[in-house]
């Protein structure tokens, strides 16, 4: 159902305004609709905060904490420094490991030539020498001329042969592909990499520790949202001569403690009849029962506007019919019914509402299963006594002939669907011509039904649907 609104307004002193707004916050009652365009001053640090303290959550988040470390509590003082300290850890993480990735392949380059030092190689150009590597495939290194130099192998493979040319700064290269090495000696990278690869296990564990205040900076993440929220309604009010004021929408129910805290702070307040529909917030309250459908329409992104119709319970009956036709089998429903349960089990502290809708569509699925004789798509199941005396033989998935019955079946579901929708609008516009045109809707939809039982399954067109 939806909640009606009123628009109310209140104005107090410049000086009372942080105060007035905690005891509202506190209600919790008020759609605020922002007077002026709140500031991004004070605002951007919260927001730079809320960033950081949201990526060093999602970084803990990927820390593997031994099940029997136990949890640790920081204090709200230090949680902007702590959270600034673990996305600095997790990016000199990310750098440190790119570092490394590149002196692994540098350390590879070395593996066919063993371990040497580079700078060995150009200390020879001061003698007149000149010491080059190549690398060539076997054949071509059996046409090499033996007048370039002296030519060492120092490694050979399947591919390829590993030479060094030893020769005059002068002479010519061989016509093989030069191996040009980093300044640093294979030590020098070793001991880099390794440096790199501890420096990577420090901050695993510092991070692996910092995991155990998860719920730490989740406390304060909620604190800076709260915080936010505080801000944009604080700068969003409107200032006029020593006074600020706020507007928005309220619960008509709740109109009452709007009231009583303007009565307790001697505040000024006007209460008003919503006058636009477009304006004013959705607010639904179902009971418990029907409120197991909110996670479909969360999940759809689908919220009724004010002056709309809410849903909720056709919506409920016509998805679990649809669930368990399109699922079709009691085996499977059976299956959807035991997972729900365990899975429940397993997560007791998660909302209520995705289980308890399962355990509806899993009963639906059963029962239009058990009607059809369809468990477990078999049909030596179906004719067991008990399976079988619950069938209902017009509606037997076994039997070919009820496929048209079948398909007039969902005809009139989708119909009664669609005319019901169009008969509620009618309702709601009662004193206005839109009326008329919903009825009209409703009446050809009526009609393109028996159209279609005609075309489609040879169904007789009835006389009275010409009309």
């Amino acid at each position: 159902m939806i909640v009606s609104m009123k628009r109310v307004a209140l104005i107090a002193p410049e000086s009372q305004r942080d105060e007035f707004l905690t005891e509202l916050r506190k209600l919790g009652v008020v759609h605020i609709k922002h007077v002026n365009l709140p500031s991004a001053g004070s605002i951007g640090s919260v927001e730079e905060q809320i960033s950081k303290t949201n990526k060093a959550i999602v970084i803990l988040e990927g820390c593997r904490i031994p099940r029997a470390a136990g949890k640790v509590i920081w204090e709200p003082s230090e949680m902007a420094e702590k959270a600034k300290e673990i996305t600095a850890m997790a990016s000199e993480r990310e750098d440190l490991a790119k570092s490394q990735i590149y002196l692994k392949n540098r350390l590879e380059q070395f593996k066919p030539w063993g371990s040497f030092d580079p700078k060995a190689l150009k200390a020879f150009a001061d003698k007149d020498i000149s010491v080059r590597l190549y690398r060539t495939t076997k054949r071509a290194f059996k046409k090499a001329s033996k007048e370039d130099g002296v030519i060492q192998i120092i490694n050979e493979d399947k591919q390829y042969v590993y030479i060094a040319q030893v020769c005059k700064i002068d002479d010519g290269f061989l016509p093989f592909e030069e191996v040009r090495f980093p300044d640093e000696s294979f030590e020098e990278l070793y001991n880099k990499h390794e440096s790199f690869k501890k420096r990577i296990e420090e901050i695993e564990s510092d991070l692996r520790a910092s995991a155990r205040a998860q719920e730490s900076l989740k406390e304060y993440l909620k604190i800076l949202e709260s915080k936010k929220v505080f801000l944009n309604v604080a700068s969003g009010m409107g200032r006029e001569k020593g006074f600020s004021y706020l507007r928005g929408y309220c619960p008509i129910d709740r109109v009452n403690k709007i009231k009583e805290l303007a009565v307790k702070n001697d505040l000024g307040c006007l209460v008003e009849d919503t006058s636009d529909s477009e304006e004013a917030p959705t607010l639904i309250k179902n009971p418990k029962w029907l409120d197991i459908i909110s996670p479909v329409f969360k999940f759809m992104n689908t919220v009724p506007g004010y002056s709309e119709f809410d849903i909720s319970l056709p919506f409920l009956i016509f998805f679990s019919l649809f669930f368990a036709m399109l699922i079709g089998d009691a085996g499977y429903g059976f299956l959807f019914l035991v997972g729900t349960y365990l899975a429940r089990r397993k997560l007791r502290s998660a909302p209520i509402q995705p289980f308890a809708l399962m355990y509806v569509l899993s009963a639906a699925t059963i029962v239009w299963g058990a009607v059809s004789g369809v468990w477990f798509g078999s049909e030596e199941i179906s004719k067991l006594p008990f399976i079988n005396a619950l069938i209902i033989q017009r509606v037997n998935g076994y039997v070919a002939a009820n496929q048209d019955f079948i398909i007039y079946l969902c005809f009139i579901i989708g119909a009664i669907h669609l005319v019901i929708a169009h008969l509620i609008r009618a309702f709601r516009t009662i004193n206005n011509l839109v009326a008329l045109s919903e009825i009209g809707w409703a009446l050809t939809l009526c009609g393109l039904f028996f159209t279609s039982g005609t075309l489609v399954i040879d169904r007789p067109f009835p006389e009275f649907a010409k009309y």
